[in-house]
């Protein structure tokens, strides 16, 4: 749920708050001694953002990951988006959580990425059909023909999650986002909504915040 909606080259004028996404995941994983291991499908339900357009845009992806079950716990997933964008992304991470009392934890972590596409028309993205594939932008981050092909974004992470019950545990988190390459710096900000209309002038690092509720059985 997006409570207050930017859209690109509108500056500062925000818009009446819409539910934009919806995720649907099915994904299945095994522990083999030191080794965890799993794959799954993704269904990205986007149609509210695309709610003009003549077809939803919708995205679908499949992934596998493995992971070690040692200090860090690193994990490298590979994503294949199979639908609209085509492209694949890989996913490094490590992340440590600290016990501060039997009922409150404190983890932190860490990615990188790396996105390497596979399909792009710049024409059709820049247009916002939702067909345009993942296009590399220039220095003036604007949408090129030429396809993505480099590291993306890191992330550094801190949640503070808290068992209410032996289900029910809450989870506020924040996180900050910033691209680790020159293509990625100018592709977020070619994509970025909020702020000036000309695209290279908009943020491409991000500091963000939530609170996630899960119920597990």
């Amino acid at each position: 749920m997006d409570t207050k909606p930017y859209y690109a080259g509108t500056a500062d004028t925000h818009y009446s708050n819409t539910w934009n996404e919806t995720d649907l995941t099915l994904s299945y994983t095994k522990t083999l001694g030191l080794f965890t291991v799993g794959g799954g499908y993704i269904y990205y339900a986007l149609g509210s953002l695309n709610k003009d357009a003549p077809k939803r845009a919708d995205s679908q992806e499949v992934f596998a990951t493995v992971g070690l079950n040692t200090l860090l716990s690193p994990t490298l997933t590979v994503y294949k988006e199979i639908d609209r964008y085509k492209q694949w992304y890989f996913l490094l991470s490590v992340s440590h959580l600290f016990e501060l009392t039997e009922k409150v934890g404190l983890k932190l972590a860490a990615t990188a990425s790396y996105l390497e596409s596979t399909y792009a028309d710049a024409a059709l993205f820049n247009a916002g059909a939702g067909y345009g594939g993942y296009p590399k932008f220039d220095g003036d981050s604007v949408a090129t023909n030429d396809k993505f092909s480099n590291f993306h974004d890191g992330t550094l992470s801190a949640s503070l999650p808290i068992k209410v019950t032996g289900n029910v545990t809450l989870t506020p988190m924040v996180s900050y986002i910033f691209p680790l390459s020159g293509d990625a710096r100018n592709e977020m900000k070619g994509q970025g909504l909020k702020g000036t209309a000309s695209p290279s002038d908009r943020d491409s690092a991000y500091l963000v915040g939530g609170l996630m509720a899960s119920f597990s059985f």
